[in-house]
């Protein structure tokens, strides 16, 4: 007998610019993947100040820090993931913040 085992690709998604002036669209900047179960989402400011951190796929960043809408500018993030399978994953990347 043969034991088939099928994984999910893993994929994760963080889109390279945003818009958070609600307007419906791209107001938030989430990490999508399928299957993740554990999450560590963090922004940091071109001065290496972190401005946003998540531990939820749901909730995702609405361009605020401390309350105060941030300015244009490009943000770097770092995703570290486990997936259900157990899989883990790690990307760092720079998001846009357009207003």
């Amino acid at each position: 007998s043969l034991d088939l085992c099928i994984y999910d690709p893993v994929e994760l998604f963080v889109a390279d610019a945003f818009s958070p002036n609600g307007d419906g669209v791209n107001d938030f900047l989430f990490v999508r993947g399928n299957g993740l179960v554990e999450l560590d989402f963090l922004v940091y400011n071109r001065w290496g100040q972190k401005v946003f951190e998540s531990h939820d796929v749901n909730l995702g960043w609405d361009g605020t820090f401390k309350g105060m809408m941030l300015n244009s500018e490009v943000f770097v993030y770092y995703v570290y993931a486990v997936t259900r399978q157990g899989v883990e994953i790690e990307a760092k990347g720079d998001v846009s913040l357009v207003r």
